[in-house]
C-alpha cells in the first residue's frame, strides 16, 4: 500500500505474462484517504486484482467460440441496441460537452485576431441537454451514417459495423472466431439493429418520444449453453438445472436467483468450472457492502455500479453478516454444492467461505410491547379507516390484527383463500394445511389449523369473510399484489413505513414483531409450549410430537381463547 499525501493507493507490478493486456506495467488502484480504511479495502482489493488476472488470463487463452445459437445472437443484439439508444438519451439529456471546448477555442482564436463561424448561440447551453451546434452536428451524422448504413445493409456488407461487434463481445465476455459464421450472422444482426436505432434517434430528433428498450439479461441465455468447453456450463445454466431437479417453493427460488444474478453481475456468467474460491470471497465483500433495502433506482443498477453509486455512506443500512453468511454464501454455495454432486465440478469452491462473527443472534427483531400495541391501533387505519394505496385495501386493517391474534407468519395470511375460512365442531379456524394456486408455507411443520381468537370475531372478520365471500372474491385479500414471489413483500415495505410514521421508531420492531408477541403472550396465558409451537406453526424439537395428528381442533382453540392482551382495548373495533 502506498500513500501521495492525500490518498492511500494500492500498487502492484503487472505479471510478465499479462504485460501485453494493461497499457502500464504498474497498476494503482485508489483505496481511501482514511489510513484505517484504506488497510480494511486492501485485501479485498488484492483478491480483486488477482481475479483480474485470472480473468484476463482466461480471456487469452480462451479457444475463439465459432456457434452461437440464434437466442445468444437475438440476445447480443438486444444489448448493443439497449446500450446505443441509451447513450443517445444520455447525450440529449446532459450534452455532448461540446459547447464548453467550442467556447473556450472561439475566445482564443479572437484573441488572436481571428473570426470564428460560430456564435455564442450556437455553443451556450441552459439548463442541460444539447447546445444548437451540438443539435446540428447530430443531426448532420444521423443523415450521413443512416444512408451509409442502409446501403451496408442492402449489400449485405457488415464490415461497417465489425468495430461494434468486436466492443460488445469483449464487454459481454463472449470470444467468438471473426472467420465464423456465427460471427457474420451476429454482425449482420447488428446491422439491422443500427439501421433501426438511426431511424429511432432521428425521431428523438424531430422531437418524437421514442422509449429506449428495455436491457435483457446480462447473461446467457438459461438452458441455452454456449459451445461446450473444458469449463462446463454457464452458471446461470447450472442454476436453471439445480431449480429444475430440486424444485423448490417460489420464494426459494426468487431469493436464490436474487443472490445468482448479483454473483454474475459480479462476475459475469463465468463457466462453472471457471468459478475460483477468490471469485466467492470477492462476492462475500461485495455482498457486506450491499444495502439492506435498496431504493427502485438503486436496485436496477448491476451489484458494481450500485456499489459504486452509494460508496461509503455510512447513513445506509448494508446486509447483516448473519444475512450474507446464511442466504448469500448459502445461495451460491448450495448451487456450486449441487454441481460438485452431479459432475459439473471437483470441488466446491464456497467452502469454507463463510462471515466472522462476534456473535449471532437467533433474531434481531423485538417484539411489540403494550404501549406499542396501544399506538398501533391509534392508527388512522384503524381509528379513521383509512385506506393508504400501499395498504391494499382491508389488508392494512385485518392483517395486523391477525398477525396479533394468530401469531402467524405474513405471507401465510396474505395468501389466504375465502375458502381457507372454515368450520369444524363449532370451531371457525384458518385452514393452513394446503398449498395450491400460487401458496406457499416455509415447510411441512407450517401445515395447520388456526383457531380464529374470538377477539377478532367480535372485530367482525367473520362479517368480513362473508362478505368476500359473497363478493366472489377468491383470495382473502384480493387487493394485495406484489411483483416478487412473496404476495406480501410490497405490503411488508408498506407497513415498516407506515409504521414508523406514526410512532413506531424502532427498525427492530416490524411486521413479525407481531408474531413475538403472541408468543410471548402465549407464555403469559400458562399455554404448553408444544401448543403455541403448534398454533404457530413451528417445527417441533421433539421427535414424539411428530407423530399421530397433532393437536384436536377444539384443543387450540380452547388454548387460543386464553390469549389476552392486558390493557390492550379494542372494544371501538368491535362489530356491533
Amino acid at each position: 500500500m502506498a500513500s501521495n499525501g492525500n490518498a492511500y493507493y494500492l500498487q502492484k507490478r503487472v505479471p510478465k505474462d499479462l504485460a501485453a493486456e494493461y497499457p502500464r506495467p504498474i497498476i494503482k488502484r485508489y483505496l481511501h484517504t482514511d489510513y484505517a480504511e484504506a488497510k480494511r479495502k486492501l485485501s479485498v482489493e488484492l483478491v480483486r486484482l488477482e481475479q483480474e488476472f485470472t480473468e484476463k488470463r482466461r480471456w487469452r487463452d480462451a479457444k475463439p467460440l465459432s456457434v452461437l445459437s440464434d437466442m445468444e445472437v437475438e440476445r447480443l443484439t438486444a444489448i448493443w441496441l439497449h446500450d446505443t439508444l441509451s447513450e443517445d438519451e444520455e447525450v440529449r439529456r446532459d450534452g455532448k460537452g461540446d459547447g464548453e471546448v467550442f467556447a473556450t477555442v472561439k475566445a482564443q482564436v479572437e484573441a488572436a485576431g481571428g473570426v470564428c463561424l460560430w456564435s455564442e448561440e450556437d455553443t451556450r447551453r441552459d439548463g442541460g441537454g444539447l447546445t444548437e451546434r451540438e443539435y446540428r452536428q447530430m443531426e448532420q451524422g444521423f443523415a450521413i451514417v443512416g444512408e451509409a448504413e442502409k446501403t451496408a445493409l442492402a449489400r449485405g456488407r457488415t464490415a461497417i459495423v465489425e468495430d461494434e461487434v468486436d466492443d460488445l463481445l469483449e464487454r459481454e465476455g463472449v470470444k467468438l472466431d471473426r472467420d465464423s459464421e456465427a460471427y457474420r450472422r451476429l454482425s449482420f444482426a447488428v446491422l439491422k439493429a443500427s439501421v433501426r436505432a438511426t431511424e429511432l434517434m432521428l425521431k428523438r430528433h424531430q422531437g418524437d418520444p421514442m422509449d429506449t428498450p428495455p436491457a435483457p439479461g446480462r447473461f446467457r441465455v438459461p438452458g441455452v449453453p454456449l459451445e461446450a468447453d473444458a469449463e462446463g456450463e454457464p452458471f446461470s445454466v447450472i442454476f436453471e438445472r439445480w431449480k429444475l431437479e430440486r424444485r423448490p417453493p417460489a420464494k426459494t427460488a426468487s431469493d436464490f436467483w436474487a443472490y445468482v444474478r448479483r454473483f454474475i453481475e459480479l462476475h459475469g456468467d463465468l463457466r462453472i468450472k471457471a468459478i475460483t474460491k477468490a471469485h466467492v470471497v470477492t462476492f462475500k465483500a461485495a455482498m457486506l457492502q450491499y444495502p439492506a433495502r435498496p431504493s427502485a433506482k438503486l436496485a436496477k443498477l448491476t451489484v458494481p455500479k450500485l456499489l459504486e453509486s452509494i460508496g461509503d455512506d455510512p447513513t445506509i443500512p448494508r446486509l447483516s453478516p448473519r444475512t450474507v453468511r446464511d442466504k448469500a454464501l448459502g445461495a451460491i454455495g448450495a448451487i456450486l454444492g449441487w454441481g460438485v454432486s452431479n459432475g459439473y465440478r471437483d470441488d466446491n469452491p464456497a467452502s469454507g467461505v463463510t462471515v466472522a462473527m462476534a456473535e449471532v443472534q437467533d433474531d434481531p427483531r423485538l417484539p411489540y410491547d403494550i404501549e406499542d400495541l396501544k399506538a398501533i391501533f391509534k392508527f388512522p387505519i384503524f381509528t379513521s379507516g383509512d385506506r393508504p394505496k400501499g395498504g391494499a385495501g382491508e389488508a392494512a386493517k385485518w392483517l395486523p390484527l391477525l398477525g396479533l391474534f394468530t401469531g402467524a407468519r405474513l405471507e401465510e395470511m396474505g395468501q389466504c383463500l375465502v375458502a381457507d375460512c372454515k368450520e369444524e365442531a363449532g370451531v371457525p379456524y384458518l385452514d393452513l394445511r394446503v398449498i395450491e394456486q400460487g401458496k406457499s408455507l416455509k415447510r411441512n411443520s407450517s401445515r395447520r389449523m388456526v383457531p380464529v381468537h374470538p377477539e377478532l370475531i367480535r372485530c367482525g372478520f367473520l362479517a368480513y369473510v362473508a362478505e368476500r365471500r359473497k363478493a366472489g372474491d377468491e383470495r382473502l385479500f384480493p387487493d394485495l399484489r406484489s411483483e416478487r414471489a412473496e404476495l406480501t413483500a410490497a405490503w411488508s415495505q408498506w407497513w415498516g413505513r407506515y409504521a414508523r410514521k406514526h410512532g413506531i421508531k424502532d427498525k427492530r420492531k416490524v411486521f413479525h414483531s407481531l408474531r413475538h408477541t403472541f408468543k410471548d403472550a402465549c407464555r403469559a396465558a400458562g399455554i404448553e409450549e408444544a401448543i403455541y409451537d403448534a398454533l404457530q406453526g413451528h417445527r417441533s424439537n421433539s421427535v414424539g410430537r411428530t407423530y399421530g395428528l397433532g393437536y384436536p381442533l377444539p384443543m387450540l382453540a380452547e388454548a387460543m381463547a386464553r390469549v389476552r392482551y392486558e390493557g390492550l382495548g379494542l372494544s371501538p373495533l368491535h362489530q356491533q
